[in-house]
């Protein structure tokens, strides 16, 4: 019981905490890896601590899919700068203006890291999701 309320206050500010890793990154330790073990971890405190069942039921979703597609984000990324005649995997920076926010700046490193997020995400919890006894690898 205790370890069920624990994990039920622990969680939300573990999943805030690894997007702060994400989106600090590219400036700071942290990134896409790391943020995407973070969120990894929290999937794999609620499968021990409530079960298959809970988990499943609340999250259905094709892990796979969403590795494949940080796959893919993570490829564009990277490949982008050739466009705009840069090597490969070159961080641009990209400006803009937003209303209420005025002139914001976004590197492509974000994407990048997005990508690997999901990557990382999407692989653990496919086997976490099979070591449960969920669906077959393959």
């Amino acid at each position: 019981m205790v370890a069920r309320v624990i994990t039920n206050a622990v969680r939300y500010i573990c999943i805030l905490f690894s997007l702060t890793l994400l989106l600090a990154g590219h400036n700071e330790p942290g990134g896409g890896f790391v943020a995407g073990a973070m969120t990894a971890s929290v999937f794999a405190l609620l499968y021990l601590v409530f079960g298959k069942d809970y988990v499943e039921s609340r999250f259905q979703t094709d892990y796979r899919t969403l590795a494949v597609s940080g796959f893919l984000i993570t490829i564009f990324f990277a490949l982008m700068p050739l466009v705009l005649g840069e090597p490969v995997l070159s961080s641009i920076l990209f400006s803009f203006d937003l209303p209420q926010l005025g002139r914001v700046e976004l590197a492509s490193a974000v994407g990048f890291d997005f990508g690997i997020y999901l990557v990382v995400v999407g692989s653990i919890l496919t086997i976490l999701r099979w070591s449960a006894g969920g669906e077959e690898l393959g």
